[in-house]
């Protein structure tokens, strides 16, 4: 082993536990190092026995730098906002969502969903309601433009009324 340090680098906000994230105190661990084969092999005495020796044997023989890790717990206050845990109607489940152009469309085979007023809600990564607008499911394809929005990964939730009718995820690059 060297004497280099790997890390995992960390925004303020996970650091300090400001936004969706935390980091978990005490949490960060490089995995297979006891601190005691620094410029050393991993596998040379006294015996590393920070992990199992099938995994110091592993962490050994994969690469001179150690795998790392930290645990992240979700901040309260995010838990009860955004999406909510709705069932979708399995009736109602022929209903797909494309991002492409530009435009969030929604298509669907099923006649008995044509001419339905939908709603359609962005959430972010975050659980943050981005956008909210109105779509009618037509013949075979409708949509909503999204240009205005950042490159991202998005959860698209397509109801009418009350009823759930898709819910999908898009990355939009």
């Amino acid at each position: 082993m060297t004497d280099w340090f790997d890390h995992i680098m960390c925004s303020d906000y996970i650091m300090g536990g400001t936004d969706a994230f935390t980091y978990v105190p005490n949490s960060f661990t490089v995995i297979a190092q006891d601190g005691n084969h620094t410029k050393n092999s991993l596998i040379a005495s006294p015996t590393d026995i920070a992990a199992p020796a099938n995994i110091v044997n592993d962490v050994y023989h994969m690469s001179n730098h150690m795998p790392v890790s930290l645990r992240l717990a979700l901040n309260p206050q995010h838990r009860v906002s955004g999406i909510s845990n709705q069932v979708i109607d399995q009736s109602l489940k022929n209903v797909e969502c494309h991002y492409f152009n530009n435009r969030l469309n929604f298509s669907t085979l099923d006649e008995s969903l044509w001419g339905k007023n939908c709603t359609v809600t962005l959430y972010d990564c975050l659980g943050r309601k981005i956008l909210n607008t109105n779509v009618t499911l037509e013949n075979n394809t409708s949509g909503a433009d999204v240009s205005f929005l950042p490159s991202g990964y998005y959860v698209v939730i397509l109801q009418s009324g009350n009823q759930l009718i898709a819910r999908d995820k898009v990355i939009k690059m």
